[in-house]
């Protein structure tokens, strides 16, 4: 069953995609300004097989650690704590994918990964609250990915500035 939402939350995150990143984009306007100048020039082609990359790699790492921490439950008390690990994993890459919908427009793919990597706390804390929010039975999924895609974009934004 795990498996199965780890599966459905990316398909989730791929298809919003072509919805998600002008919200993204629209917050960033509205905040900093036209900055069209500033960001990279890509094709829609270019931008769909980056997020068909990210997101496969995303979903490759994250059941990579996933599998273990699903054997770990069968160990009693031990699997309290895999319990644990296993939501900040999918918080991790949940939060990984709302600040791609801004990176996308910042950077190439390894750099928006070292980018990620170097912020784990904003994804880590963004994607608890992406995790959450979906425990809200009907409106958590329907409010869910506006809130942490304009979460994400904010501090995404922020942190893009504190580094120029």
């Amino acid at each position: 069953m795990i498996i199965g939402l780890i599966f459905y939350k990316h398909i989730i995150m791929a298809f919003s995609a072509p919805f998600m990143t002008p919200v993204s984009e629209k917050i960033e306007q509205h905040f900093y300004g036209d900055l069209k100048h500033l960001h990279r020039k890509t094709t829609n082609t270019q931008q769909l097989i980056r997020g068909i990359r990210i997101n496969i790699r995303n979903l490759a790492k994250e059941l990579l650690i996933t599998m273990p921490l699903l054997l770990l439950k069968f160990i009693p008390v031990v699997n309290i704590f895999s319990t644990f690990a296993l939501f900040i994993v999918q918080a991790y890459y949940a939060g990984f994918g709302n600040i791609d919908y801004t990176l996308e427009r910042h950077f190439s793919y390894k750099e928006s990964v070292l980018f990620v990597k170097r912020n784990r706390g904003i994804a880590t804390g963004n994607g608890i609250v992406f995790m959450l929010f979906l425990l809200i039975p009907f409106i958590g999924v329907i409010l869910v990915l506006p809130f942490s895609v304009t979460a994400a974009t904010l501090e995404t934004i922020k942190l893009i500035e504190e580094k120029k």
